[in-house]
């Protein structure tokens, strides 16, 4: 086949950057460049340091480097921890390789004319060109634990190494619903018929049942780790939730070409978030096209070396502090340029690389990787490149039009002997925009990895008590190669809709339509045994429980239902949880916690308009947590409220009137005793109570 003057270009930059064959003609070129050795004048290594100054006991709430831990790491990080934590059976939300490296190391290293390039506190280390002068220097620091080359065997140093689900009970109320709804009525979102030019890849991939119950990824946080995104002049993603951005490479916020970048620089990264998010109906349409999205410039196309990989991990560091979601990345790394020393098979083992050592922790922390296998599958060396060869993420093969694999997808298992890839997606003539607008096809594992990544924020919407682990299995176990995973399909093709159904019942978000003094709401709802019933519970005024119900029915459109209430003066709010029990009988609410949460809607006489669904909150956080001297204790709500500190003989210790809204609140403990103690929040009026709780342990 021959590559497209894009591709071209990519060869003769060098770069590994999956735009089709690309990859696969420069690897064969590379080849008998690999494991060259490091020019004499200076080598890239990794600097590792023997400690953080603090011994793991004292690593705790109070300790100024525990609370600077602390201090960079979100709200939004810290809960997408506590539930891959709590579903591996820890409570450790924040470790010591979240403490930053001791400065005065790095203050020592600088005097000696050594400058970090790029600086991994997961890994307690810092990457750097250095001299055999200052090599030899650092063998005599106590506080250098190793000096990697990049990428070859570690210096050895002479010394060791020291250091609902309350469910409510309501009276019945009888639905009178006499005429079927249809998707129209309901004010769903008609998207799926305006796939334009995706409508192939987003089929084969089963997304648009998804679209059509009302999921857009919503509320899920993307990253992307690419070349560069030139995203405000292109019509298919300029409107998208760019929340934010950053240069690895420049070091700045502008992630476009800038003066002194390859020409065609930001090419590849714009296409790949065009496939994962664009939103222009009748042209193109990505899976996630709703999601939030941060963007991190960490590639360099006028060469191809270690620094990109080091720009990889210390972009993740960052995003995952930030509390991302799921990441999406097209890049990859095996062979450098001359004076640099490749990889090889054996460093694919996830643990050597330090692209996957931080893939392979972001993971652990309930981060949801993706990452491209590789366009190298036909080559001589046939397997992943770095960081596809980490543990607990997914790695993406490509397959053709007829779902067959193609022949460049790198091939697995890793090194010691892991199963790769986890799950393929199309990866030939995959529909893009290009940075001018222009529509076109796209082939490599690069374009198969967006379809994945976005594919996952979908059913991460579907199911936000998942982690990043159950998705990954059920996205697993759900593939079409599932029953006999294999080095070349891994476990196939992508099923996003039954990768969804295989977490659980799936409820849509609710659509609330009114009619003069009448409404109705339609809500989206699917299960693997089928969906046996279902109910709107709700209660009526700003006050008072929810004790009325009407029964969900079928509409004229595949799960959909739709639900009646009585007429009611205008003006009057109506609070309700969706209620859903499918076959085995399982029942499921929505929100996920009601009724600590719930929909609501005012009655307003209009002619058929579409209300906006609010959400009633009371949400409390802690850091840190546990605690020494001083607590941060973050709430949120739309009705004040009370903050108090219990011990655990239910006494109160000390207590906080909270207005409305979202609140940082810091709380002085130094009176308290060291033991466990629980922070509430609590508010409300009688019949519309809320309350949320926390457990505190306080250490002196």
């Amino acid at each position: 086949m021959i590559p497209s003057s894009n591709e071209i270009r990519f060869i003769a930059n060098g770069k590994f950057v999956f735009g089709g064959l690309a990859l696969c003609i420069w690897l064969c070129l590379s080849v008998i460049c690999s494991h060259v050795a490091f020019a004499q004048s200076t080598q890239k290594v990794w600097i590792e340091f023997s400690d953080k100054a603090i011994a793991s006991h004292d690593f705790i709430a109070g300790n100024p480097i525990y609370d600077s831990a602390c201090s960079r790491i979100s709200i939004r990080a810290l809960a997408r921890r506590q539930r891959a934590m709590h579903a591996e059976g820890s409570s450790n939300l924040i470790t010591l390789e979240d403490a930053p490296i001791v400065e005065s190391y790095l203050d020592w290293i600088r005097a000696m004319g050594i400058v970090p390039l790029a600086i991994s506190r997961w890994t307690n280390s810092v990457s750097a060109e250095i001299t055999d002068q200052q090599l030899r220097a650092l063998r005599t620091l106590s506080f250098v634990k190793r000096i990697q080359p990049v990428l070859g065997r570690p210096i050895e140093l002479p010394q060791p190494y020291s250091q609902i689900r309350t469910q409510a009970q309501p009276d019945i109320a009888v639905s009178k619903n006499r005429v079927k709804l249809s998707a129209v009525d309901c004010h769903y979102d008609s998207i799926i018929y305006h796939y334009g030019l995706a409508l192939g890849q987003l089929t084969r991939i089963n997304v648009p049942p998804l679209h059509a119950m009302g999921f857009d990824a919503s509320g899920v946080l993307l990253g992307f780790f690419d070349t560069g995104f030139r995203w405000r002049v292109m019509d298919a993603v300029k409107t998208r939730h760019i929340l934010s951005e950053y240069d690895y490479v420049f070091r700045d916020t502008l992630t476009a070409n800038e003066a002194d970048d390859d020409p065609g620089q930001d090419n590849h990264g714009s296409s790949v978030l065009s496939a994962a998010t664009s939103y222009l109906p009748d042209s193109l349409v990505g899976p996630a096209y709703n999601a939030d999205i941060m963007l991190a410039k960490t590639e360099d196309l006028r060469t191809e070396t270690p620094k990109e990989e080091d720009n990889y991990a210390e972009a993740l560091e960052v995003m995952e502090a930030k509390g991302v979601d799921v990441t999406s990345c097209s890049l990859g790394y095996f062979y450098f340029d001359s004076g640099y020393v490749s990889h090889n098979y054996s460093d694919m083992t996830g643990t050597v690389t330090i692209a996957a050592r931080a893939a392979s922790h972001a993971a652990k922390l309930g981060v949801l990787m993706v990452d491209a296998m590789g366009n190298n599958g036909a080559q001589t060396y046939s397997h992943m490149i770095t960081p596809g060869d980490a543990d607990g993420i997914i790695s993406v093969g490509a397959l053709n039009l007829s779902d067959t694999i193609t022949d460049f997808s790198a091939r697995g298992p890793t090194f010691d002997g892991r199963l790769k890839p986890e799950i393929c997606a199309p990866g030939l003539q995959v529909q893009l925009s290009s940075v001018d607008g222009a529509f076109f096809g796209g082939t490599g594992t690069s374009f198969a990895t967006p379809l994945v990544s976005s594919a996952c924020a979908l059913i991460m919407q579907t199911h936000p008590e998942a982690t990043a682990q159950q998705i990954r299995a059920a996205v697993m176990k759900t593939g079409s190669h599932a029953s006999l995973p294999d080095t070349a399909y891994g476990w196939g093709k992508i099923n996003a809709y039954a990768a969804a159904l295989e977490l659980g019942t799936i409820i849509g978000p609710p659509k609330t339509t009114l009619l003069g003094n009448g409404s109705h709401v339609c809500v989206a709802m699917a299960a693997k045994d089928s969906i046996h019933s279902g109910r709107i519970i709700y209660s009526i005024g700003d006050f008072g429980p929810l004790d009325h119900y009407v029964q969900l029915l079928p509409a004229q459109d595949s799960n959909l239902y739709y639900a009646d209430f009585p007429a009611l003066p205008t003006g009057t709010k109506i609070r309700y949880v969706v209620e859903a029990k499918d076959g085995a009988d399982t029942v499921t609410y929505l929100p996920r916690d009601a009724p600590h949460h719930v929909f609501s809607f005012n009655v307003k006489d209009s002619s058929l308009s579409v209300q906006n669904v609010e959400v009633h909150a009371a949400d409390l956080g802690l850091s840190p947590n546990p605690a020494w001297s001083s607590l941060h204790a973050f709430t949120a709500s739309q009705q004040s409220g009370k903050l108090t500190i219990i011990d655990v003989a239910g006494r109160e210790m000390m207590s906080q009137s909270i207005s409305a809204g979202f609140h940082d609140q810091e709380l002085r403990i130094d009176a308290l005793a060291s033991g466990t103690y629980y922070v509430r929040f609590d508010g409300g009026s009688p019949g519309n109570a809320f309350s949320a709780q926390q457990k505190l342990v306080v250490i002196h």
